[in-house]
């Protein structure tokens, strides 16, 4: 620039000229600064899909642990409902004054029973679904016949429990009432 002070004219230079060249300097800085802005949001954008990544990775580590844990903790209790009902098998077969056929097939059945509460105990809640996946692949009809029947048996305890509730509702607040007098048959017919 010259040595001349600002506000000084210059006569060698129109005001056109001037003009145009604030705008071609007004013109780069708002380049400048448009490229900077675009960095800046291409930046925080990249911030931002990192940390949504990372919060998804744990959310999805966070559940896995709670569905594990919850399975791992049905596959306990379902493990100690099938000791108990090897326990109450045992005891009817040991509850018996004869030493029949039944008494044999109720220790037997105990002792199944007690085997496989012990191996549902030792196992992962993965390990057991693996397992579920061989045996389906290898035996479809067993498997197919296992579920149905379970599905049937389930459904028979559930409509049983169903009914027992919905009899107990009714039944709380009514009493039945025994049967009134009869009147005395007419002699006129």
């Amino acid at each position: 620039m010259s040595d001349q002070p600002f506000d000084q004219y210059d006569s060698t230079r129109s005001t056109t000229d001037v003009a145009k060249e604030e705008s071609k300097n007004l013109g780069s800085a708002a380049k400048e600064n448009a490229g900077s802005v675009a960095q800046t949001a291409g930046t925080e954008a990249k911030q931002v899909a990192e940390e949504a990544k990372a919060q998804a990775a744990s959310l999805y580590q966070q559940v896995r642990e709670d569905v594990t844990g919850q399975a791992k903790d049905q596959q306990q209790r379902a493990a100690g409902g099938l000791h108990g009902l090897a326990g109450e098998l045992q005891q009817m077969a040991d509850g018996t004054e004869e030493g029949g056929m039944a008494a044999g097939l109720a220790r037997q059945a105990a002792k199944r029973v007690d085997t496989v509460a012990g191996w549902l105990e030792d196992r992962e809640p993965a390990d057991l679904l693996e397992e579920v996946r061989r045996y389906a692949r290898r035996n479809p009809g067993t498997f197919l016949a296992a579920c149905a029947a379970v599905g049937f048996i389930g459904g028979r305890l559930t409509r049983g429990l169903r009914d027992e509730s919905q009899d107990n509702t009714s039944g709380s607040g009514q009493q039945a009432l025994p049967p009134g007098p009869t009147a005395p048959a007419s002699p006129y017919g």
